[in-house]
């Protein structure tokens, strides 16, 4: 039962999903997830003869992380393959470009869940916390090379809470031109880093899976980029939509390919 975990819930995201892995809704007796929110979005489906769940979480770091201690807990031994992928997107900020599809090679998260996992980890003396399988990402690798999708990698900043702004209109300001704009400007505490993409919840995915000793990999799209503040063609551009097709339909061709492999 490979593990596929998303925190996208939109019925478009399901109905992309359905085309590659036709899934079917967990039945009520065996949704064992204790939240009734991960329950009503838990999913199953089989590629080839290798059983799949499917988590759609809604966002947030903390919700990601809990649902990947909920597998371990109550299907993980039941599995005979433990393998979990993370599918979602990211803001441009190096080296990535718009519409690119990445493997996250290293992740770090500043939210509360992800910097508890770090400590734990650093406790515990578990190496590599914040970095995916290499078996995974070394598949993968050869699957798009062989589809002829270009893979690229990158490392990733999560976070999702405000920044500062001395003169915020609004409290979404805070989180907007107070922390994401800084991020993919390099501006203030994000001077000069060397992150290729932001996103709120792959570091705590990456980090909770390498604790419960799942082999992981988080696959990505770039989404969005943004040139200066504010929200005109300018200085915001999201993804075409041709091109965001293309970079879903990729990752998800990936990710049926890898599974497929789990076997070998």
């Amino acid at each position: 039962m490979a593990l596929i975990i998303s925190p996208k819930t939109a019925d478009k995201h399901i109905n992309q999903l359905s085309k590659y892995f036709d899934l079917e809704k967990v039945p009520e007796e065996q949704a064992n997830l204790e939240f009734s929110n991960f329950n009503n979005n838990f999913y199953q489906a089989k590629v080839g003869d290798i059983p799949v769940y499917i988590i759609l979480t809604g966002y947030g770091g903390a919700s990601v992380g809990f649902a990947v201690a909920q597998y371990e807990k109550n299907y993980k031994s039941q599995d005979p393959y433990p393998v979990a992928y993370f599918l979602g997107s990211i803001i441009k900020a190096n080296r990535a470009e718009i519409g690119d599809v990445l493997y996250a090679k290293e992740t770090y998260g500043e939210d509360e869940w992800s910097q508890a996992i770090y400590k734990i980890a650093e406790k515990k003396n578990l190496k590599d916390i914040a970095k995916p399988d290499r078996r995974i990402v070394d598949k993968i690798s050869e699957i798009a090379k062989s589809q002829d999708i270009k893979l690229k990698l990158g490392k990733i900043l999560c976070r999702w809470h405000p920044g500062f702004l001395e003169d915020n209109k609004f409290v979404i300001d805070l989180l907007d031109e107070g922390m994401w704009w800084k991020f993919v400007l390099s501006e203030g505490e994000y001077e000069n880093h060397d992150y290729d993409g932001g996103e709120i919840e792959c570091a705590s995915f990456t980090a909770t899976c390498n604790l419960a000793g799942i082999p992981n990999v988080s696959l990505l799209y770039v989404r969005d980029q943004r040139t200066a503040k504010g929200y005109g063609d300018y200085q915001y551009q999201l993804a075409d939509k041709e091109n965001k097709k293309r970079a879903q339909e990729n990752i998800l061709r990936l990710l049926k390919s890898s599974i497929l492999l789990l076997k070998e």
